[in-house]
């Protein structure tokens, strides 16, 4: 791809999928003060401080940078007083929408507009609008009122107080955030920088940050531990704050306050597609929301089915389940590990949600817990594939099927006001808020909006709104039979990191993103020619009855819309990507041969380079050779190789030739030139 068509790319971004990916969690009873007209100024965020923790001690003074309009006279100076009680008014873990009881409010992110909007919760007229910057994700609110949003386009967090913002950099796709109970801390996951980050609430400095597997999509914390939900792999990772903190002043391992909590599914099943997570503070319980899938890795070889994928019923009979995986944080224990991460995976408790209540396979990308003023809660959960919320009653660890709403495209935020009689939903597609009547008598039947409001006017050409519904549409028969959407597999237009059983073999789920313009051909075999012929082959193995052309059309030109996924390289130093870098292009090497910078760090040609095995079969029964998949984006999570055999970029460079394999030559390369070149691949 050239560097015309990567800019071209990322402008488009703005109107694609500006919506396409946001979680939303929890919900608050905090007043925001905001007015229409807003200004912004941009900081970087400072480099972490040995005395920079919780504690008041340790508690650093005030930025100069954030004086004025980021601490107005009107609130407190509270650097280097004791800790807070505990609060429970607040949003505390990111949210899209939440009531505001206090100013009877519903506050909504419009992130197409790339605004924060206040709608009045009875006739949803529009009281205020804060521009806040480029593709809003989530938001908290402190005690004071001020929010706190992460900006995916900008690798920032935005603050807004009575109408002004402010923004704090924090790392490349920040995504979920969440604040401790005191409300002192702020932590944000930035997905494509893998790591987490915290920061003070009344400094804006940052305390400490914390390495994470790829794709760290929701947070949420007690105050002691952290649990943080990855749209693709298996695990959950859990950080003791306490520990991240000490080692961030020296005194030990930073990995070691990362730990890696298996999900467990059902039957054998893959877990995966953790979007959003949610606390109950009732029980103290981290609640994930996830998909539990079949991708045929069990399943004996006489038992498969020609032409699908996982190898399972063409028509896709519960290929995947939606679950909830609870992880009781009382009781969790993070142990140090002799300087190492402990890593060794504890299965949290795990139950299959209702039958009935969701599709098969929807991807849940919005969660929320409501309590009511009554007593008791209430959980919601919102998804793309099945155009509907559902609302759950929550008993002790168990749910019950309550209510279902039927949404409009794209929802992704829900809140429930305090008496339990009204729920609001935002989506992103559409750009609306929805406020439905929750009535107990009317049992399961979905519901329509009693009103519904437009935070924005569609920015988006007709071709492209249809593009980005059929890729995310879960109950289209055109496209699946059982189910599935383009998102379930390729979320973000990303991967899952699954690796799916096939009659022409293993399988791993390639991104899409920033991937597919000027890249033919397609699939690992090469065989298909066109993006068009390939969208039709994987409809096929999906069961679907095809699409009519003018979906076909869109969904190509939507699919062709995708940027390049953000990423980087971390924290590594920018001489050692440096290196990488003439490591990557230098002729001993090998790499751009193939990965050929000027063609989207592919060269479009199939390759034997040792990786096939007994599964492979090649076109018209000859050695199964593999098409050279592009690097954009490449350190956005594993596994790699056509059969995901190599599970991270470290384990790919060493294995380059080892194994039968000869992809390039990386054999002479140091243990710290190996480092080199991942950091650079990081980069792409």
């Amino acid at each position: 791809m050239s560097e015309t068509t990567k800019k071209t790319s990322g402008a488009v971004l703005k109107a694609v999928i500006a919506a396409s990916s946001v979680v939303a969690l929890g919900m608050g009873a905090v007043a925001l003060g905001l007015r229409s007209k807003s200004s912004s100024k941009s900081v970087n965020a400072p480099a972490p401080s040995p005395v920079a923790s919780n504690t008041p001690e340790a508690s650093p003074s005030p930025d100069p940078a954030f004086t004025g309009g980021m601490i107005p006279s009107g609130r407190p100076d509270l650097t280097g007083q004791p800790p807070r009680k505990t609060v429970d008014f607040g949003a505390r873990t990111g949210t899209a929408v939440y009531y505001d009881a206090d100013r009877k409010q519903v506050l909504a992110l419009d992130v197409e507009g790339g605004a924060l909007v206040t709608l009045d919760p009875v006739s949803l007229d529009i009281l205020s609008t804060v521009q806040v910057g480029k593709r809003p994700a989530l938001m908290v609110v402190d005690h004071s009122g001020r929010a706190f949003i992460t900006l995916r386009d900008e690798a920032a967090v935005a603050i807004v107080e009575n109408g002004q913002v402010s923004k704090l950099s924090v790392g490349a796709d920040p995504y979920g955030i969440a604040l401790s109970p005191d409300h002192l801390s702020a932590l944000v996951v930035a997905g494509g920088s893998n790591r987490m980050v915290a920061f003070d609430t009344e400094t804006l400095r940052e305390q400490y940050r914390v390495p994470l597997p790829p794709m760290a999509r929701a947070v949420a914390t007690d105050g002691k531990i952290a649990t943080v939900a990855h749209a693709a792999g298996g695990n959950v990772s859990v950080v003791d704050l306490a520990e991240a903190r000490e080692a961030n002043r020296g005194e030990r391992n930073i990995a070691g306050s990362v730990r890696q909590v298996a999900l467990t599914g059902v039957g054998g099943r893959k877990q995966g597609g953790g979007f959003a997570i949610v606390l109950d503070r009732t029980t103290n319980r981290a609640i994930i929301p996830h998909l539990s899938m079949d991708t045929g890795e069990t399943r004996p070889s006489e038992q498969r089915v020609f032409g699908t994928y996982g190898g399972g019923d063409p028509a896709f009979s519960q290929p995947m389940q939606v679950v909830a995986s609870g992880i009781d944080l009382d009781q969790l224990a993070i142990k140090q590990v002799a300087g190492k991460p402990a890593t060794t995976p504890e299965n949290a408790s795990t139950q299959v949600l209702p039958a009935f209540q969701m599709n098969g396979s929807a991807l849940v990308r919005a969660a929320s817990i409501a309590q009511l003023d009554k007593g008791g809660q209430l959980l919601l959960l919102g998804d793309d594939g099945t155009h509907r919320v559902m609302v759950f009653t929550m008993n002790g660890s168990g749910f019950t099927a309550a209510h279902m709403l039927a949404a409009p495209d794209g929802a992704r935020g829900m809140a429930v006001s305090p008496d339990g009689q009204s729920a609001y939903v935002v989506a992103s597609f559409s750009r609306t808020v929805s406020k439905y009547d929750l009535d107990k008598s009317h049992g399961m039947i979905a519901r329509r909006a009693r009103a519904t409001k437009r935070l924005g006017e569609e920015t988006l050409d007709e071709k492209l709104q249809l593009g980005r519904r059929l890729f995310h549409d879960g109950e289209n028969k055109r496209l699946s039979s059982g189910g599935l959407a383009c998102a379930t597999c390729h979320p973000d237009g990303l991967r899952d990191n699954n690796v799916w059983t096939t009659d022409v073999g293993n399988r791993r789920t390639a991104i899409l993103a920033g991937r597919l313009a000027g890249t033919a051909p397609y699939h690992w075999r090469g065989e298909r020619a066109d993006l068009q012929t390939s969208m039709k082959a994987t409809i096929t193995r999906l069961g679907g009855k095809g699409l009519q052309k003018k979906e076909a059309e869109a969904l190509e030109a939507y699919l062709l819309a995708m940027p390049v996924p953000a990423t980087d390289a971390g924290d590594l130093p920018a001489d050692l990507i440096d290196e990488g870098q003439r490591i990557f292009m230098s002729a001993e090497a090998g790499c751009a041969g193939c990965h050929m910078p000027g063609m989207g760090y592919r060269d479009g040609k199939l390759h034997d380079v040792g990786t096939a095995n007994k599964s492979d079969v090649g076109l018209n029964g000859t050695k199964a050779v593999f098409d050279t998949p592009s690097l954009q984006g490449v350190g956005a999570g594993g596994p790699y190789y056509h059969d995901g055999s190599a599970a991270t970029l470290e384990d790919l460079v060493a294995g380059a030739n080892t194994a039968g394999r000869h992809m390039g030559d990386t054999s002479h390369l140091s243990p710290e030139q190996r480092k080199a070149l991942v950091a650079y691949l990081k980069t792409l």
